[in-house]
């Protein structure tokens, strides 16, 4: 049962207290010994336990954890207490005390104590009653009191310690129990974030289980560090929304701000680009109150529809193109249409799963969508052929057609709607994504983090644990959560056979191009997000209109800026002119924004921004699931290191 489940009236454990208490009350108070229903009543008792002990961990923080506990605990009592008085003792209003031996009492029905007895009844005295036998814990102050059960002290059974005794003895078992049980168990708790030396440490207490999720790495660093609460990482594993984590936190990253792959560089110019190209969304409303702490203003925000296309044969097909094949060229549309009839024929026979992700697109899609667009565009993606690909890693990301939908929209050249987790989407006003997670970071203690080359991760000792940075400060752990490429972290273990293993994990590198133009936006652009570009008339494989997402992800229109270039190589008028760059990969990325006419030769470039990352994508190659189904048990098993995140798992 999820926290989502349950009435917010149920998910506080106070509701769990005061039903189980009444309940108790009232049975006790109202009901005779034989009335059958007191038996049943020990099922909504155990109930009121569960929600109790449940909401506790829901609201788990550090303000009001010690009166969520005595409630839990409080309500767990008074269900031991009904157990004990109603169905053991079988305490009675009219015999005014047990009427059964099995609770260890004296029955007030053996030989004549207790029978016939004369007793005043009103409702006042009832309820009075239920009231002091729900909270007479061992019968005190009753004929029927259970003493030195077990007794103080072995040796001398039968002596009753004072007060002042009994206390001193009880504080000193608690302070013992503390320090030999509780403080322990309370070590360092770590979680490290590595991308090309980027890393995250976090020291706390971990009490939580592990499962899926789905966000940008490096931020999630950021915000487990220092907070209890539920949030993790994109790319793979994640924390559990319905988990706790208590962490006190000494936060490292070798970037000079959060956010890693996630993150944003602005220009000298003042235009911002995104290092990943990506927009948050999350299914997992835990992750969004997250971001909703960070950036809790409405105008923090800007939501668009997501509008999207794909480049081929000189038109702006709309995404996902599989869908929307009734847009293409006719000679186009029978080949995709050809091929799909022939995969839907194929799927009705075929008797075993597809053995790599080009045989899975084949049976989805046919060979006409294929060759014009999937295989093509997925070679630019991943630098390596479909048929070396396992298709475990699709999930939402790639759209199954549906040959009855296609072929009315064919015929009606009508367009597909918009589809994908991601078809209406929020981006922040300021600051480009980078901003959400710096925005995060800010969230934490600002003595507990530390951003720069001296906080990357140079050594995991993990027979030890103890991770060494590259300044020479050591953090020692109980269990790591590390969201460095693996690869990487085995390196810095040391460990030669894991290592050897992660050989067979292939990764690409990722060059972000950034390009800024003078003037307002042309209608040949108009409000489109991100396109994909399948042909080989250009080097990149997809292109975000930044702007659109924000107009503060460009310099302001006052702002006056040299031309570096036009778009078509040639020099701008001398009194314009800036030098312009020789870098190959942008300018082969220019030469492609006029080969789709991006851009038009006499556009004006006034900026340019070239990134490459080494580790850019995981490659889904037929060999990582056995690798990781390895590595990644031998890392918890023996080493309680939980490698999580993009490149993670």
């Amino acid at each position: 049962m999820s926290s989502q489940t349950l009435h917010p009236l149920l998910s506080n454990p106070l509701t769990a207290f005061i039903l189980s208490l009444t309940q108790c009350v009232l049975v006790l108070g109202f009901t005779s010994r034989e009335w059958p229903l007191r038996t049943l009543g020990l099922v909504p008792m155990l109930t009121y336990v569960y929600l109790a002990l449940h909401a506790s961990r829901i609201h788990h923080d550090t303000t009001n954890q010690l009166y969520l506990n005595i409630l839990a605990g409080s309500t767990a009592s008074l269900t031991l207490q009904y157990l004990d008085s109603t169905l053991l003792s079988r305490w009675d209003y009219t015999a005014r005390g047990p009427t059964s031996g099995l609770g260890g009492q004296k029955s007030l029905l053996d030989g004549k104590n207790g029978q016939n007895r004369s007793v005043t009844t009103t409702f006042t005295s009832r309820l009075v009653f239920g009231w002091e036998e729900t909270f007479r814990a061992r019968s005190a102050r009753s004929p029927w009191e259970v003493k030195n059960v077990p007794s103080f002290d072995p040796k001398r059974p039968h002596e009753v310690p004072t007060k002042a005794q009994f206390l001193r003895w009880a504080a000193l078992r608690c302070l013992v129990s503390f320090f030999l049980v509780d403080l322990p168990n309370t070590g360092p708790y770590a979680v490290a974030s590595c991308y090309g030396g980027a890393a995250g440490i976090a020291i706390g207490k971990f009490s939580a289980a592990l499962g899926n999720g789905s966000l940008l790495a490096t931020s999630l660093v950021q915000r487990t560090l220092g907070q209890v609460s539920n949030y993790t990482n994109m790319g793979s594993k994640t924390i559990e929304p319905d988990t706790s984590v208590d962490v006190f936190v000494i936060g490292a990253d070798s970037n000079e701000k959060p956010g890693g792959l996630a993150s944003t560089e602005v220009t000298t110019e003042g235009f911002l680009y995104d290092v990943g190209g990506h927009v948050i969304f999350s299914h997992y409303k835990y992750f969004d109150d997250c971001i909703n702490e960070a950036l809790p203003k409405e105008d923090d925000w800007y939501t668009h529809q997501r509008i999207s296309y794909v480049r081929c044969k000189e038109l702006w097909v709309p995404y996902p193109f599989q869908k929307n094949i009734s847009m293409l060229p006719k000679n186009e549309q029978v080949d995709c249409m050809d091929g799909m009839i022939d995969a839907a024929l194929e799927a009705r026979v075929a008797n075993t799963k597809p053995k790599d992700f080009d045989e899975w697109i084949v049976r989805m899609m046919g060979t006409g969508i294929v060759d014009l667009f999937m295989r093509p565009y997925n070679f630019k993606v991943w630098a390596v052929p479909a048929t070396k690909m396992q298709c475990q890693w699709l999930g939402e990301r790639v759209a199954a057609p549906d040959l009855e939908t296609v072929t009315k929209n064919v015929i009606l050249q009508k367009t597909a709607g918009n589809w994908g987790p991601n078809a209406t989407f929020r981006f922040p006003a300021n600051g480009g994504t980078g901003g959400i997670w710096i925005a995060v970071a800010s969230t934490l203690p600002k003595e507990n983090t530390q951003f720069g080359a001296h906080g990357a991760v140079k050594k995991v000792d993990a027979d030890n644990k103890i991770i060494t940075l590259e300044n020479g400060k050591t953090i020692g752990y109980q269990k790591l959560i590390s969201t460095m490429a693996v690869d990487s972290l085995v390196e810095t273990m040391d460990n030669k056979e894991l290592i050897s293993l992660s050989k067979d994990l292939f990764y690409s590198s990722t060059h972000i191009i950034g390009v800024g133009i003078r003037g307002s936006r042309p209608e040949r652009i108009g409000d489109k997000c991100w396109l994909y570009f399948p042909e080989s008339n250009c080097p990149f494989y997809r292109a975000t209109i930044f702007s659109n997402y924000s107009p503060n992800n460009q310099p302001q229109s006052s702002v006056k800026l040299p031309t570096i270039q036009l778009a078509d190589g040639s020099s701008p008028p001398p009194k314009k002119q800036k030098k312009a760059p020789t870098d190959t990969m942008l300018s082969d990325s220019i030469a492609g924004l006029l080969a789709t006419s991006m851009l038009q030769s006499t556009d004006e470039i006034v900026s340019t921004y070239h990134r490459r990352f080494d580790h850019g994508y995981p490659t889904p190659s037929l060999e990582r699931e056995g690798v990781l189904k390895q590595l990644l048990p031998a890392l918890q098993d023996k080493y309680d290191i939980y490698s999580r995140g993009r490149f993670g798992s």
